[in-house]
């Protein structure tokens, strides 16, 4: 049997694999609808050629789900819709294709199911696939590449850490037989991925520190749906730097200012789509762009006005990438080991003609990630348990330059806060954030009654000195 990881396939991804086994099994005049947006619980529909003797031919009409599970198979509850949205469209089959073996009691309730339905259900289960695949290797190698490319997505992953490690505990932290491991570190130490070092007279291996090394791994794990957590790891955030932005700007002809360099960086550490943007996506507009700009002749201020063009573009492309992390649920926790614990999302639109504004929209969004104080009950009203939960978020709201926002939370803190460290210090972010507002004898005030709850606290006097 051929190893399958399903992690390697997005959604998308297994949708085209189903449609290639579809067409490998005999169905035929297939039509993959998730592309656009609108399956109503349709991803494929088609029709199955069935034979009645040798002259008469039934042409089946098949409609095909695709659940891709990893953690577990799809249970009753995640199929009911499946097969009530299948009543709707009156196939003659429902074919459930799954990267998991369903459980006997979700085979049993089908059963339960099938004599109510008028059509068909026919699971397809990853032990069917894995026998499809052992004929018919190529749409493994299509969708999956060469058998060991698994092994080796694995063993990566392992050493994500930047820690170096022994065939043994890779294969232990991977779940790969050592034979395997063995296998994929010969084929990663010659694409130059891996570095070997004999340490107390046995051999390590770690992941090469350099650029070339960092877009392989990440042309292979950035679509992951691990690929929040392959980007927070220590590998990663540590290669992402200046040297990245100067390989982005090298790809996208652009000379990024040095503010520009600096947000773009910390940009490219929480946003696997924008590193995906920045490390892969076509620059072909770019390059005509730029070699226009050159048979131009421009001189500083317009070659100045077409590399701002460019960044603009680029960054725009970049955004729209995290914003769609952004709403992703699996990206909250990356982002908190990242430090990120609030965020601002806006949009802004405006037209004008000659004379006058024609159109100005403005939308703007606020998240805050914080830990609930216990366990949440349906229906429950939630407010802080904590009183210091309204210190953090405005200091988070502070940080994102909201401060009328920050300022009600601080004066929320104030009210409630009885340990005199945690007061003190609501009263000292208070004063910070009227400082950021030119309301200066206000702040002073704040910092003195700051000062006056605890006076060990050295930021208030440093504050006081800064106003």
């Amino acid at each position: 049997m051929i190893l399958i990881d399903w992690r390697s396939l997005t959604d998308r991804g297994f949708e085209s694999l189903c449609y290639d086994v579809l067409v490998r099994e005999g169905y035929t005049n297939l039509v993959w609808l998730g592309r656009r947006g609108d399956d109503r619980a349709r991803d494929i529909v088609g029709e199955f050629p069935v034979r009645f003797g040798t002259n008469v031919q039934k042409n089946l009409k098949c409609v095909v789900q695709c659940k891709r599970y990893i953690a577990r198979p799809p249970s009753p509850t995640d199929l009911e819709k499946a097969l009530a949205w299948a009543n709707a469209h009156r196939p003659d089959v429902l074919v459930i294709m799954v990267t998991n073996t369903l459980s006997a009691d979700t085979h049993d309730w089908i059963e339960l199911q099938q004599p109510k339905l008028p059509y068909r259900v026919v699971a397809y289960e990853e032990k069917n696939l894995e026998t499809f695949f052992d004929s018919n290797p190529d749409v493994y190698e299509k969708h999956f590449g060469k058998p060991h490319a698994i092994p080796k997505k694995r063993v990566i992953v392992s050493l994500l850490d930047s820690q170096s490690k022994t065939l043994e505990i890779i294969s232990e932290q991977s779940g790969i037989s050592k034979e395997d491991v063995s296998s994929a570190l010969v084929e990663l130490q010659e694409a130059g991925l891996i570095d070997a070092k004999i340490l107390k007279g046995e051999e390590h291996y770690s992941l090469q520190k350099t650029l070339e090394s960092l877009v392989q791994i990440a042309r292979q794990s950035l679509e992951d749906e691990d690929r929040f957590d392959i980007l927070a790891s220590e590998y990663f955030q540590s290669l992402i730097n200046r040297q990245i932005v100067e390989h982005i700007s090298s790809r996208y002809h652009v000379t990024f200012p040095e503010e520009t360099a600096e947000g773009l960086v910390k940009l490219l550490r929480i946003s696997p789509s924008a590193l995906r943007t920045g490390l892969f996506s076509d620059t072909k507009i770019y390059e005509t762009g730029f070699k226009h700009a050159q048979e131009l002749k421009l001189d500083e201020a317009g070659r100045k006005q077409i590399n701002d063009l460019f960044i603009t573009s680029l960054i725009l492309e970049m955004l729209e990438g995290t914003i769609t992390d952004l709403r992703d649920t699996r990206s909250k926790a990356a982002l908190k080991r990242s430090n990120v614990e609030g965020y601002s999302v806006g949009i802004d639109i405006k037209m004008a003609g000659q004379l006058a504004e024609v159109l100005s929209l403005h939308f703007e969004t606020i998240a805050m990630i914080l830990p609930s104080a216990g366990p949440i009950e349906a229906g429950q009203l939630l407010a802080p348990v904590d009183p210091g939960a309204y210190l953090k978020t405005g200091n988070i709201l502070l940080q994102l330059g909201y401060q009328d926002g920050a300022l009600r939370d601080y004066d929320r803190a104030i009210q409630l806060l009885t340990d005199k460290r945690g007061l003190a210090i609501a009263w000292n972010n208070k004063g910070v954030c009227l400082m950021r507002q030119k309301k200066n004898e206000d702040a002073r005030k704040c910092f003195e009654k700051a000062l006056e709850i605890d006076p060990s606290l050295d930021v208030i006097r440093k504050n006081l000195e800064r106003l």
